[in-house]
C-alpha cells in the first residue's frame, strides 16, 4: 500500500542529508552519529552478502529486500533541526501527535472502504503507519496523565481502538498499554484509567463498525485475544519452528541473510509461504545476522539507555522510557532496528538532544515550557 517509489525517494533524501550533515561536522562527529549512519549500511550489506553466500541471491536483491533498515537515518534531520533551532522538541511532539491522528483517520476510511485486506498469514502488516499511531497514543496519554490536556484521553482511545479494530495488531496494543501503565506513575489515576479502559474495550469489541468490512473483522480480533492456539496456526509459529530447525541443523552464529520476494519467491522455495522474518522480531534478526545481530542490538540498547539516563528532567525522561518500553515489548515480533527504525531514530534524536540540558526550572520542565 502506498505510492510506488515514495519509500525509495524518502530513503535517498535521508542518505543525502545524513551524508551532508556528517561532512559539515568537519571531523567533529560524535560516536552516536557515526554509529547511526554506519550501522544501517553495515546491516544492509551484511544481510545481502549472507543471502548471496547462503542462497545465491544477487546482492542487489538483498539490498532491495532490506532497504527499510535505512529508516533510522531520520535521526539526522531531526537532530540538525533541534540543534540549529528550526524546530523545538515541543514542535516535534505536536507533529507526531497530528500525524498519528491523520494516520488513524486514514486507516479508518481505508479500512471502511475495504482497502485493508486481511491476510491469513500476517494480517498485522495491512495498517498504515501503525507504529506512529501507537507512538501518538503514548504522547496523548502523557498529555492526559500529566494534567495538561484533558481531551487527550479521547484521542488516546481513538488511536488504541484503531490499532485494535482496524489495523488489528494485538502486539502493538499490548505494548502501548504497558507503556501507558508505566506513565501512570506520574499521577495516581490508575483506578480511573483501568475502569475507562475496560469499558472502552468492551464497547469496541461489540462495536458495529462503520461498514460491513470492518464489522467482519471484529470476531477475528476477539478470537485472537482469547485464542490459545494462535502460535501453532499462524505464520509466526511456522517461521519460529522453521528457524529453530535451521539452527539445529546448520547453526546460527554466521546468519543467513534475507531473501527478496521478487527473487525466486524469496523464502517460499525453502520454507513455504508462511516464512516471514518480519513476523518473528529479534529471532528473525538472529536468523538474518547471526551473532552479529546480537551485537548490533546490544549496541543499540547501550546508546539508547545511555542517552535516556542522562536526561535530567524526570517527566521528559519518563515519556522517552515509555516509548522505549513500547519498542522493547514489540521487539519479539518486530525487531527495532530491522523494522522500527523510524521510531527508533525519532527516540534517539529526542533523547540525545534532551540530555543534561533539560533541567527543572521553577517547577516546570523544558518540554512543558515548549508545549
Amino acid at each position: 500500500m502506498g505510492v510506488n517509489g515514495a519509500q525509495e525517494v524518502f530513503f535517498a533524501i535521508l542518505i543525502i542529508f545524513s551524508g551532508l550533515y556528517l561532512i559539515s561536522k568537519k571531523g567533529n562527529v560524535l560516536l552516536l552519529e557515526f554509529a547511526v549512519f554506519a550501522i544501517p549500511f553495515a546491516m544492509l550489506l551484511l544481510s545481502a552478502l549472507l543471502a548471496e553466500f547462503r542462497y545465491g541471491q544477487p546482492v542487489i536483491y538483498g539490498i532491495a529486500e532490506f532497504r527499510r533498515v535505512l529508516a533510522i537515518l531520520i535521526f539526522f534531520p531531526l537532530i540538525h533541526g533541534l540543534k540549529v533551532g528550526y524546530v523545538t522538541k515541543g514542535d516535534i511532539l505536536k507533529w507526531l501527535k497530528l500525524i498519528a491522528i491523520v494516520l488513524g483517520v486514514l486507516n479508518v476510511f481505508v479500512g471502511a472502504s475495504g482497502g485493508l485486506e486481511l491476510s491469513q498469514d500476517s494480517f498485522e502488516r495491512v495498517g498504515i503507519g501503525q507504529h506512529f499511531v501507537a507512538l501518538g497514543a503514548i504522547l496523548f496519554f502523557f498529555d492526559w496523565i500529566s494534567g495538561r490536556e484533558k481531551s487527550a484521553l479521547a484521542s488516546y482511545f481513538f488511536l488504541l481502538i484503531v490499532l485494535l479494530l482496524v489495523i488489528q495488531t494485538r502486539q502493538i496494543v499490548i505494548a502501548t498499554i504497558i507503556a501507558s501503565l508505566f506513565l501512570m506513575e506520574i499521577r495516581g489515576k490508575s483506578t480511573v484509567f483501568f475502569a475507562v479502559l475496560i469499558i472502552i474495550f468492551l464497547i469496541s469489541l461489540s462495536f458495529e463498525s462503520v461498514s460491513s468490512s470492518l464489522a467482519s473483522r471484529i470476531p477475528r480480533v476477539t478470537e485472537l485475544i482469547n485464542g490459545s492456539d494462535e502460535l501453532s496456526d499462524s505464520a509466526r509459529g511456522n517461521a519460529v519452528r522453521a528457524i529453530f530447525q535451521v539452527f539445529k541443523e546448520s547453526g546460527w552464529a554466521l546468519g543467513y541473510g534475507g531473501l527478496y520476494v521478487n527473487w525466486n519467491d524469496g523464502f517460499k522455495y525453502y520454507f513455504g509461504p508462511n516464512f516471514i522474518l518480519a513476523d518473528v522480531g529479534l529471532l528473525g534478526s538472529v536468523f538474518r545476522f547471526g551473532f552479529a545481530g546480537v551485537l548490533i542490538f546490544l549496541g543499540y540498547l547501550y546508546f539508547q539507555v545511555k542517552y535516556i539516563r542522562s536526561i535530567s528532567d524526570r517527566a521528559v525522561k519518563r515519556i522517552c522510557i515509555a516509548v522505549f518500553i513500547q519498542l522493547l515489548v514489540m521487539s519479539p515480533v518486530a525487531s527495532i532496528l530491522d523494522y522500527r527504525g523510524h521510531v527508533a531514530g525519532v527516540l534517539l534524536a529526542l533523547s540525545c538532544s534532551l540530555r543534561k540540558r533539560d533541567s527543572l526550572s521553577g517547577g516546570q520542565s523544558g518540554l512543558q515550557r515548549e508545549l
